[in-house]
C-alpha cells in the first residue's frame, strides 16, 4: 500500500514538472532587444534574420539555433533581407543603384549577385532560385497621367541556369497617391520561388473597386493569373500549396468576416479550408502548415475545413509576427523598446526550446564565475 502510495506521487510530481515544463517552453523567449524600429524577421529553420534601425546604425542581425543573435552587417542603406539555406540575402540601396549581396553565414564571403537602377524592396528564395522586387519611383512625378512615366515594379530572378538576373514581369502601379490609412500596404507583394515558377501579389484598384490577385510566371515565361478576390487580401506560398484571404462566403453581412481559401500548386480549384474570420486577421505559414492570428488565437489551418486546431494565445504587446519552421517570431512592445522573441508552436520545438533555456542559462552562470 506504501509503496503504491509513493508511486502514485512520483506521478502526480513527474505530471507536473512536464506540465510546468511545457507551459514554460510556451512562453515567448526573448533573443534580442532594440532602441529603434526592427523588421519582419525572415528565414528558414535554424536561420533567422531582421533589419534593426537606430539612432546611429542600420544593421541585419542573424539568429541561429543555439546561438546568440548576431550582428551580420551595418550599412545606412540596408533595404531588405531575407535567408537562403545558409546564406543570407542582404539589399543595399546605394547612390546611383542598389546591390544584392549574398553572404555566408558562417565564412562571411560575399558574393555580389545582382545591381538594379531602383530600389530591392523584397527578396525571397527557394528551389535554387532567388526573386526579388525592384521599385522605381515616378520618371515624370509631376505628371502622373503618363503611364509610361510613372513608377514601376520590377520583378526578378536569378538561377543556377541563368545566374544574370532576368526580369518575370514589369508592372505598372497606381501613380496617384494612396490614401493614408493604405500608405503602408505594398501594391505588390512577392510570395516566392516554388515548381519552376515565381509567385507573388498584386492589389490594384482602390476602396470598394479594390481586388487582389496572385499570379506566377515560369522563368522567362508570361505571367498567368492563378487566383483572385475582391477587396485587400492577404497570400502566403507554401510548400505545395498557395493560400489567400477572402470575404466569407457564409456570411450574412458582406465583407464582415473571412475565409481562407488553399490552392495547390499542382493545379485544381481553390477549396475553403477555413471560414468565418475577423477581417483582422494574420495569415501565415511556413513549409506545408500554414497558421492563422484571429484576435487573441493562434490557429493551425489543415487542408481542409474542420481540420483547425487552437496552437495558443497571443501574448500582450505584439506589434508583428511571422512563422518559420515550427516557431513563431514576435516583435513586442516592452515600455519605451521592442523586442524579438521566439515561442515554439510544437511539441518537438518546446523540447528544444526546454534545452536551449538551459543552456543559456548555464553560460550566463558560468559567465558570471
Amino acid at each position: 500500500m506504501r509503496r503504491n502510495l509513493t508511486l502514485a506521487v512520483l506521478l502526480v510530481v513527474v505530471a507536473g514538472l512536464v506540465w510546468l515544463a511545457s507551459r514554460e517552453s510556451q512562453r515567448p523567449r526573448v533573443l534580442a532587444r532594440v532602441s529603434g524600429s526592427v523588421s519582419t524577421p525572415v528565414g528558414s529553420a535554424g536561420n533567422v534574420a531582421w533589419i534593426e534601425q537606430g539612432k546611429n546604425a542600420r544593421q541585419v542581425l542573424i539568429a541561429s539555433r543555439w546561438r546568440k543573435p548576431r550582428v551580420l552587417l551595418s550599412d545606412p542603406g540596408l533595404t531588405c533581407v531575407g535567408i537562403d539555406g545558409g546564406r543570407a540575402l542582404v539589399a543595399i540601396r546605394g547612390d546611383s543603384a542598389s546591390k544584392l549581396l549574398a553572404i555566408d553565414l558562417r565564412s562571411g564571403r560575399r558574393q555580389e549577385l545582382a545591381q538594379t537602377q531602383g530600389e530591392i524592396a523584397q527578396v525571397s528564395a527557394g528551389d535554387g532560385v532567388t526573386a526579388l522586387v525592384e521599385e522605381r519611383p515616378a520618371a515624370v512625378p509631376a505628371a502622373p497621367f503618363i503611364v509610361a512615366a510613372g513608377p514601376v515594379t520590377v520583378i526578378r530572378a536569378i538561377s543556377g541556369k541563368s545566374p544574370s538576373p532576368v526580369v518575370v514581369a514589369a508592372l505598372t502601379v497606381d501613380a496617384m497617391p494612396a490614401p493614408a490609412a493604405a500608405a503602408r500596404e505594398r501594391r505588390v507583394e512577392l510570395l516566392g520561388p516554388s515548381h519552376g515558377r515565381i509567385w507573388w501579389l498584386e492589389r490594384r484598384g482602390r476602396d470598394a473597386g479594390q481586388t487582389t490577385s496572385v499570379r506566377s510566371a515560369p522563368l522567362g515565361g508570361a505571367a498567368e493569373e492563378a487566383v483572385a478576390e475582391p477587396g485587400s487580401q492577404q497570400a502566403i506560398l507554401l510548400g505545395d500549396a498557395v493560400l489567400l484571404t477572402s470575404f466569407s462566403p457564409e456570411s450574412a453581412l458582406l465583407r464582415d468576416t473571412q475565409a481562407v481559401r488553399r490552392l495547390p500548386l499542382a493545379g485544381g480549384k481553390p477549396q475553403v479550408v477555413a471560414d468565418w474570420l475577423r477581417r483582422s486577421i494574420t495569415l501565415m505559414g511556413s513549409g506545408r502548415t500554414a497558421y492563422v492570428q484571429d484576435g487573441e488565437l493562434l490557429w493551425r489551418l489543415g487542408s481542409a475545413r474542420g481540420e483547425q486546431e487552437v496552437i495558443c494565445e497571443r501574448p500582450g504587446g505584439v506589434q508583428d509576427s511571422a512563422v518559420i519552421g515550427d516557431e513563431e517570431y514576435l516583435v513586442l512592445r516592452e515600455r519605451k523598446q521592442l523586442a524579438v522573441a521566439e515561442r515554439p508552436l510544437t511539441w518537438w520545438a518546446r523540447v528544444r526550446h526546454l534545452l536551449e533555456r538551459a543552456a543559456y542559462t548555464e553560460r550566463g552562470e558560468a559567465a558570471a564565475r
